[in-house]
């Protein structure tokens, strides 16, 4: 079965974390792009193996993944009135 991982480097710390969406809780960490989805496939079937032992649904990748972005307006110092600009999304 094959899932979607999304890479995002880590350059406190290096290399990269891979977050593996359909499978909840599925996070791992690599010193590479390659490391990194070698562990978050190692880290998915574990996960993925308790559950079937359980007899838990096993989830399925939902075709048509889109990454987004989200501006945020964070609050002004204190004492100031509001959050700022509104929340938006762009895609």
């Amino acid at each position: 079965m094959r899932y979607s991982v999304l890479l995002l480097p880590e350059p406190e710390i290096g290399g990269y974390a891979a977050f593996v969406p359909a499978i909840s809780g599925c996070v791992a960490q690599g010193e590479s792009v390659d490391d990194a989805l070698a562990m978050a496939a190692d880290v998915a079937g574990l996960i993925l193996a308790v559950m079937a032992e359980e007899g838990e649904e096993i989830p399925e990748e939902v075709p048509g993944a889109v990454l987004g972005a989200i501006d945020i307006a964070l609050p002004g110092p204190a004492g100031s009135e509001g959050l700022g600009e509104p929340i938006r999304a762009t895609g």
